[in-house]
């Protein structure tokens, strides 16, 4: 089975056990590391931007604010 067809399951999965216990760094990195797939190989730019988004809602709860600049040079 080809790996782009399990990838949203995997996501899917890490984003909920992130959110259970609020662990708003690595939700940041799931949903930049999910909008980079949507945006490269699947050339789906409005999903990309919509994880972006999600990113930035989470790395917006952070005290280290790196993860929101990542997140804009994506976006550029």
């Amino acid at each position: 089975m080809h790996i782009f067809i399990l990838y949203p399951i995997f996501f899917q999965k890490s984003i909920n056990i992130c959110k259970s216990q609020d662990l708003y760094d690595l939700l940041t990195q799931c949903y930049i590391t999910e909008g980079l797939l949507h945006s490269s190989k699947h050339n789906d730019h409005t999903k990309a931007i919509s994880c972006f988004n999600m990113a930035l809602n989470f790395a917006n709860k952070l005290e280290n604010k790196v993860s929101i600049i990542l997140i804009s040079s994506y976006i550029k």
